[in-house]
């Protein structure tokens, strides 16, 4: 069982490593995740992301999709 979620999470930062260095090489798709992020919550990043907010991210979504292809 603790090595299942070591993996899991082995695996879960190996996914964000690589979508922030996807996000990061190309510009474009930062500015359209960032424009779809703050339409959907607003530019004040004090209040906590919604799970419903979180659903509205489909760029977002297709972005990390992309990344795990």
């Amino acid at each position: 069982m603790k090595i299942k979620l070591l993996i899991t999470a082995l695996q879960t930062s190996n996914t964000m490593q690589m979508v922030m260095y996807y996000i990061a090489r190309h510009p474009d798709v930062q500015e359209k995740i960032r424009t779809e992020i703050y339409g959907v919550t607003g530019k004040d990043s004090t209040i906590p992301i919604s799970q419903s907010q979180l659903n509205d991210l489909k760029y977002l979504r297709a972005a990390v999709r992309e990344v795990q292809r």
